[in-house]
């Protein structure tokens, strides 16, 4: 019995860039990979596993050198035959690693193929890590090769196996490898069995097993068992399964969730918070960089700073976050009424692991979707972003410094909360700053912190120079556009293994999730 494949795998990713240009980004990928592990970003097909650890079998048991090296080519063209054979099947499969270069191999209508590299990473450089994170393999020796773990990798390679050696092509790949060619009637057979859109029944269950162990061995499983509890809690919620945005919404309200979920809810929140302090100074990045270029590309950086703040944009972003200067205008505010303003519009407050929440519209999540028009607004919502996140760790920061305050590393290199945004929220609001100085601070301070970045870079590889802005004494001269962007994470990936797995539907829970969800709840992991 094979189950069938999802209507749509993963939510289309929106607003990424791959450059992290002012290194924020870091710490937010890290407190990601921290909540929930065992999975990649580039691709939900959750089916690569099977057939990774497939591979591995099939080349140990072949006797062949205990080699990276060796195993990546052995992969590599396995992976070949793969991904062709899927394009073959169904051209309408997508998220296959090397799917354009296989694209144009078949429309060349040949019925032979040569082996060939497909992508610059193949499944062991994507999947090896993801691999141990799950139970699949040992961790290699430096230079060496996985061994698969006998509960998990092993029994998963049996089950995949006897499925695709039931093919010619299957049995060739366990017993020699692919060859020097591959015929098409071939591919096509292969294909059947190795659709990665497609779980076979017994497979299905026991990746379910290893995603989400009903008996998790380390913490690191408890945290991944928690945040996929928290994507299921959603999705029976709220009868569908859940968007990106509707999962950062939900972790920034004050919704109530249950105890067991109660602190990875918080961990995302933490995540959530150094997600919006990187895509702001990426849109002011953005706004400084464009600035200069239309003063024809090299300007003191002192007028570049009050085109910035002297723009009628910053009076609209605070309109747009529903929050008055008063009748004399943004231009008379200090920071003081600008706190008082926003610690206003966060009330009623609860308090869960250090870390606070509340009703109303102003959230994270808010001052993200403003950043990304880019405009000069920008800095007032990147300063209100600054005291917000105050805002919502006020318990935290009050105590000993902490996991969720640190964010898991960033320091003063990377704007940590504790040694850079709070000390400096404490003296503008202390001192009644006004609003436009402390926006030029930013704009200075995010000029500074890409200049870090960039000439931290250069020292390690004097060729790698992805710099925007460059100093010229007190002038700035424009050297690249910049849009700005966000941390790719992996929510998406995590639901749309969640479809495939037969957890969740567009319904929202299957009534095997439902099962899943309620022994992640009763467990109290990670509570």
């Amino acid at each position: 019995m094979s189950f069938p494949p999802p209507a749509a795998l993963v939510e289309k990713p929106e607003y990424y860039d791959g450059l992290d240009l002012l290194g924020l980004r870091n710490p937010v990928q890290r407190i990601g990979n921290d909540c929930l592990n065992g999975i990649v970003t580039v691709t939900p097909a959750v089916r690569y596993l099977s057939i990774y650890c497939w591979l591995l079998r099939c080349y140990w048991q072949q006797g062949r050198p205990a080699k990276q090296s060796a195993f990546r080519r052995f992969s590599a063209d396995a992976e070949f035959a793969l991904v062709l054979a899927n394009r073959l099947v169904d051209p309408r499969i997508g998220n296959l690693i090397g799917a354009d270069k296989a694209r144009g191999l078949l429309a060349e209508g040949g019925t032979e193929f040569v082996p060939t590299k497909l992508a610059n990473t193949g499944m062991p450089g994507v999947y090896s890590a993801v691999a141990g994170q799950l139970g699949l393999a040992a961790d290699a020796p430096v230079g060496g090769v996985a061994a698969l773990t006998r509960e998990r990798g092993a029994a998963l390679a049996e089950l995949a196996g006897a499925h695709l050696e039931a093919t010619g092509l299957g049995r060739r790949i366990a017993e020699h490898g692919v060859g020097e060619s591959v015929a098409r009637d071939e591919l096509v057979e292969f294909g059947q069995a190795a659709r990665l859109d497609v779980l076979a029944e017994d497979e299905r269950r026991l990746l379910a097993e290893i995603v989400l162990p009903s008996e998790p061995r380390s913490k690191a499983e408890e945290r991944r068992l928690a945040s996929y509890g928290l994507l299921l809690h959603l999705a029976d919620r709220r009868g569908k399964p859940p968007s990106q945005s509707g999962f950062f919404n939900a972790v920034a309200s004050d919704d109530v969730f249950p105890d067991a979920l109660t602190r990875t809810r918080t961990e995302w929140g933490v995540y959530l918070t150094r997600d919006s302090i990187a895509v702001l100074h990426e849109a002011l990045l953005s706004v400084t960089v464009n600035v200069t270029r239309a003063r024809g590309g090299t300007a003191k950086a002192a007028e570049v700073i009050e085109a910035i703040v002297g723009s009628t944009r910053q009076e609209e972003a605070l309109r747009g976050l529903e929050l008055t200067a008063g009748s004399d205008g943004i231009g008379s505010m200090g920071c003081a009424a600008l706190m008082a303003a926003v610690v206003g519009a966060t009330k009623p407050t609860r308090t869960e692991f250090g870390r606070v929440v509340w009703p109303g519209s102003l959230q994270e999540p808010k001052l993200i979707a403003g950043a990304r028009g880019a405009s000069e607004g920008v800095g007032l919502l990147t300063l209100v972003g600054w005291m917000l996140a105050v805002r919502r760790n006020e318990p935290a920061l009050a105590a000993e410094p902490s996991r969720g305050v640190q964010a898991a590393g960033a320091g003063a290199g990377r704007l940590g909360l504790r040694e850079v945004i709070a000390p400096h929220v404490d003296r503008w609001v202390r001192d009644d700053v006004p609003v436009v100085a402390a926006i030029a601070e930013l704009v200075q301070r995010t000029v500074d912190q890409h200049l870090r970045i960039v000439w931290s870079r250069r020292n390690n590889d004097p060729h790698r120079d992805a710099g925007k802005l460059a100093v010229d004494g007190s002038s700035w001269r424009f050297r690249g556009s910049f849009g700005g962007g966000r941390s790719l994470n992996p929510l998406p990936q995590a639901v749309g293994w969640l479809r495939s797995l037969g957890l969740v539907s567009a319904d929202g829970l299957t009534d095997e999730g439902e099962a899943v969800y309620q022994r992640i709840i009763a467990t109290g992991v990670n509570a």
